[in-house]
């Protein structure tokens, strides 16, 4: 029995340093320069917005694209462009 507890008690300690050697890992690579850009290309045909295309892009640390969501105005927002 202190053999299968010995055992145990050994693969958890494993476990335990291997995720904190990969968080520690982690932490010191998310230094450094990061630059995100976007372009949304929208229709004011008929009065009425329509997004017709988006793209976002992310360089750096983090390197990925994606697209732009609009999302409806909360209460409290400004009506007029910033």
């Amino acid at each position: 029995m202190r053999r299968h507890t010995a055992a145990l008690l050994a693969l958890m300690l494993t476990a335990g340093l291997s995720v904190v050697a990969s968080l520690a890992a982690a932490a010191t690579s998310s230094a450094g320069r990061e630059s995100f850009r976007g372009v949304l290309i929208a229709s004011g045909r008929g009065g009425d917005r329509t997004i017709v295309s988006t793209l976002a892009v992310a360089t750096g640390v983090f390197t990925g694209v994606g697209r732009i969501v609009e999302i409806a105005p909360r209460p409290g927002d400004p009506s007029g462009p910033r």
